[in-house]
């Protein structure tokens, strides 16, 4: 199962006459696909293309109309190259208007990444 069937399944479980409602997801990874996506490997083709083509299938086109308000992405890319942090991860946050952040292992610069996440997401709010 793939991080956006994870999405989907969490917003799904919810009763289908439950109100609108604003979803923020915050997405760890080590910045590159390992998964298919519509039969092709992420890797051979347009990288930033084949993440949005997969959050629309797999997330926004399974929602109920009217159900979902806002989705917001903030990725968190950690132990990888930032070239594929940059391909594959920044153009999800920067389509959901969420934020982008490239962290080393360190305690410091993981807790000022998950600081600056929380307030954004407590601030959009």
């Amino acid at each position: 199962r793939n991080a956006f069937q994870e999405v989907n399944k969490q917003l799904c479980e919810g009763s289908a006459g439950a109100p609108k409602h604003d979803v923020r997801v915050l997405l760890l990874s080590d910045g590159r696909p390992r998964e298919a996506f519509g039969g092709a490997w992420f890797g051979h083709i347009d990288g930033s293309k084949a993440v949005l083509a997969a959050l629309r299938e797999e997330v926004l086109r399974h929602q109920p109309k009217g159900r979902l308000r806002q989705l917001i992405v903030y990725t968190i890319a950690f132990g990888c190259d930032v070239k594929d942090a940059e391909i594959y991860l920044k153009p999800l946050s920067d389509y959901t208007g969420g934020t982008f952040h490239v962290a080393s292992l360190s305690e410091v610069d993981l807790t000022y990444i998950f600081t600056t996440v929380a307030s954004s997401i407590t601030t959009s709010r």
